[in-house]
């Protein structure tokens, strides 16, 4: 785990969560090609996982300093249609609400 990654863990685990990861499973992104649906796997990793008797946290964490980063708006489809398509349809839209 890289060192900014341990201090995000850190951060979650005196929230009270259980923390592990990397974590990588495979998402599969149906999409039309000549007129036909077919589907694309895709990996997807989560640097981190924190849990609880009654939380689910997955985490994507980055140190570009100096970066805005992601922020749950992006998540959400608050902030453009890129980043809408990028997050919130990749994630919300075909995982569905836990």
């Amino acid at each position: 785990m890289e060192s900014y990654e341990n201090l995000v863990a850190l951060s979650m685990s005196t929230e009270g969560l259980l923390v592990a990861g990397p974590v990588k499973f495979p998402f599969v992104l149906p999409h039309m090609k000549q007129g036909k649906e077919i589907s694309a796997t895709k990996w997807i990793e989560v640097d981190l996982i924190g849990m609880n008797a009654n939380t689910l946290v997955l985490a994507s964490v980055k140190s570009f300093f100096g970066s805005g980063g992601t922020t749950a708006a992006d998540f959400l489809g608050q902030n453009g249609e890129k980043k809408a398509k990028l997050y919130s349809r990749l994630l919300t839209e075909k995982l569905g609400p836990c």
